[in-house]
């Protein structure tokens, strides 16, 4: 006498990176692939650290850290598609595993890992500690490099432009400045950590009266091509 007999398999796929706090989907697939029904199949999926339950198909509920689907009886040859939208809340790697379970059916199960990473991103601020300012005295400019985002920025260089009522007398800060035809150029900062920032000083001599301008420009490696840029006014009188 032949047994008959429900055989589950499952799959589950998701992309493979996202970023921290981006929303993505698992989707996982249970079939049916033997000749009797699989009877009170449940599929359990547990959330690793760093995800958060948005949604789910079918009715799935979250108990603690795990969402667990009730699909009853599956027919064989039949499947079911099921989806959770996760939000991404910490970076790292994300692994986990579901389960899926019937009466008289081997336990199937699958993994999938997705990769959630950070991303920098970068303001810049320059403020005139005095303005206005008389010929023959001093002023100090502050620059500012804030990362806002969510992961370190790298190879962060300041460049900063004076113009010819300007005359350099210093500079300080996180790394050193070196200035040649008006441009002082300082050494890059290696790592800027996410929602820390760097400032580094300016001071010049008022040499002439005139509404002048200090540029600041700003680089990192993930900033590529587009660099930050920013400019502050002082007035410069006699």
């Amino acid at each position: 006498m032949a047994v008959r007999q429900p055989v589950l398999n499952v799959a589950k796929s998701a992309p493979q990176r996202r970023y921290q706090g981006q929303s993505f989907t698992y989707e996982i697939e249970v079939q049916n692939t033997g000749d009797a029904p699989a009877r009170e199949t449940t599929v359990t999926d547990e959330l690793p650290d760093g995800a958060e339950l948005m949604s789910a198909s079918h009715n799935g509920q979250q108990e603690d850290d795990t969402i667990r689907w009730e699909l009853g009886r599956l027919e064989p040859g039949s499947s079911q598609t099921l989806t959770a939208d996760i939000r991404a809340t910490e970076i790292g790697s994300m692994t986990n595993e579901v389960m899926a379970q019937a009466v008289c059916a081997e336990e199937a199960s699958a993994t999938t890992t997705v990769t959630i990473a950070g991303i920098p991103a970068m303001k810049l601020e320059a403020i005139d500690v005095d303005d206005p300012i008389e010929v023959g005295n001093q002023e100090t400019y502050r620059i500012t490099a804030t990362n806002q985002g969510s992961e370190a920025a790298t190879n962060v260089q300041v460049t900063v432009n004076l113009e010819p009522e300007m005359e350099y007398v210093e500079s300080s800060g996180p790394t050193t400045g070196t200035l040649e035809n008006g441009t002082l150029t300082f050494e890059p900062l290696e790592t800027l950590p996410a929602k820390e920032e760097a400032v580094w000083q300016v001071r010049v001599r008022a040499a002439e009266a005139g509404n002048v301008r200090l540029s600041v420009r700003l680089t990192s490696e993930q900033l590529g091509e587009r660099p930050v840029e920013e400019t502050e006014a002082t007035t410069f009188y006699e």
